[in-house]
């Protein structure tokens, strides 16, 4: 069997950042478009696909620093660490890298960047 590729119009994966909104993660262009030949069913499938993980990584991304957001709140608070790590649902290891990892504050759209620009 030999595959054979073919021209496709569809979006460009591009690397994220925090700062970038996450409302770009909009219909990809190929689903808008009027794919067409016989992979065109196939073709916006994955493209949907491909725009509904993107979503999902927005959104995991922004429950991550809630979670940071709220174990510093309570750390600066003087909770323990394993009252943290148990509430939270991770290892004293992953707690401390948590807890190691730069503030981020959420933009008007809920999109998190980071304070020192980064």
């Amino acid at each position: 069997m030999t595959a054979v590729a073919e021209p496709f119009d569809g979006p460009a994966r591009v690397g994220r950042k925090r700062s970038q909104s996450a409302t770009t993660c909009s219909q990809p262009a190929s689903v808008k478009g009027s794919a067409t030949g016989p992979h065109a069913d196939s073709l916006r499938d994955i493209a949907l696909a491909s725009a509904r993980l993107e979503r999902l990584q927005w959104e995991m991304d922004s429950a991550e620093e809630e979670l940071c957001a709220a174990l510093r709140t309570a750390s600066n608070a003087s909770v323990s660490a394993s009252a943290l790590a148990l509430a939270a649902g991770v290892t004293l290891p992953e707690l401390e890298s948590y807890l190691q990892r730069p503030a981020m504050e959420a933009d008007s759209t809920g999109s998190y960047f980071s304070i020192d620009g980064f």
